[in-house]
């Protein structure tokens, strides 16, 4: 058997009032009255301390995650615990728990996460749609934030944090990104700086929000390698300006790329969502042409193509999606 610290111990967020949650892992036969699953609470030291007891066939069914999650069929409360009882800090057992854990998957549930965050957002776009049309752009401003934060998550989940515990955002944001990266100081200005509320500039901050939005897709859809290459190349030679429609949300479900810009949803392949998602980029034709000569692939094993590159630059203008100036 195993017993283990979870929680926000385990992850060294926990503050001086934090709970004690531990974990026991224990073989079915040595359960005796106990059900699988079941919570035993005590206290200790004044403060509140939560065993979850788990059978060995209670731990496999809390870490069987359909291959397919969003946010209608799994709460998010279960993938939480899925996190907390994959990163247990053992206290005895450990040769058991890392048997335990052997087969986990961990890359599987960090897309399974970012899957999840990206079409929870997706209500948040609908709303924040409706919401600027009739004019309330305050309570958009609130709206945007909100998708921000999902954005965030995802990011997190996608650079090893799988964590989904949205008090702790900031502090994870912190240790994940470093408290001098350019994407962790724009999230807190955004997080807790009031934008203007003169109702054009609200709209424009608005945009500005979603524009930073897919900066964090960008990473969370393909590796860091290909991020790290639209940073490298900000300094070459001037590009033509390419401009992305403002409302341009570009989000994945079933292995299948998606754009939704209002109220029109667009079917794209791999090669149209990594143009899109680079053109928050000063130079984004010098970042592509970066990939396609280091002939980077996607995560998807999608070798880029200068030719294929072209083509969906025409599609996407098009469709409107994009304009050269």
């Amino acid at each position: 058997m195993c017993v283990g610290v979870i929680g926000s111990r385990a992850e060294q967020l926990d503050s001086s009032t934090s709970d004690i949650d531990l974990v026991a892992f224990i073989p079915e036969e040595k359960i005796n009255d106990i059900k699988s699953n079941t919570y035993i609470t005590a206290s200790h030291g004044g403060k509140r301390v939560d065993l979850l007891v788990l059978t060995i066939p209670g731990f496999n069914s809390i870490i069987s995650t359909p291959s397919q999650t969003s946010p209608e069929d799994t709460p998010l409360q279960r993938l939480e615990l899925i996190h907390k009882v994959v990163h247990a800090v053992p206290l005895f057992g450990e040769d058991f728990y890392s048997e335990l854990i052997s087969t986990f998957h961990y890359g599987h549930f960090a897309r399974t996460l970012i899957r999840w965050y990206s079409l929870a957002s997706l209500d948040g776009y609908d709303d924040l749609v409706g919401i600027v049309e009739d004019g309330h752009m305050v309570a958009g401003a609130a709206s945007v934030r909100h998708i921000i934060r999902l954005g965030m998550d995802a990011l997190l989940a996608a650079r090893g944090d799988t964590y989904p515990k949205p008090k702790w955002r900031v502090r994870r944001a912190e240790r994940a990104l470093g408290v001098n990266s350019p994407i962790y100081l724009k999230y807190l200005d955004i997080e807790f700086h009031a934008p203007d509320k003169e109702m054009d500039k609200l709209e424009s901050w608005i945009l500005d929000v979603l524009a930073f939005n897919r900066r964090l897709q960008l990473e969370c859809f393909f590796p860091n390698e290909i991020a790290q290459a639209t940073e490298d190349c900000e300094h070459e030679a001037s590009d033509p300006l390419v401009y992305i429609h403002p409302w341009a949300n570009v989000f994945e479900n079933l292995d299948q790329f998606y754009v939704k810009c209002k109220s029109q949803t667009f079917s794209i392949d791999v090669t149209s969502a990594l143009i899109l998602l680079t053109l928050f980029s000063p130079r984004p034709m010098s970042c592509l042409r970066l990939l396609t000569d280091s002939h980077i692939r996607t995560k998807y094993n999608k070798k880029l193509s200068s030719v294929e590159i072209d083509q969906r630059f025409e599609l996407l203008q098009t469709r409107g999606l994009i304009a050269f100036s």
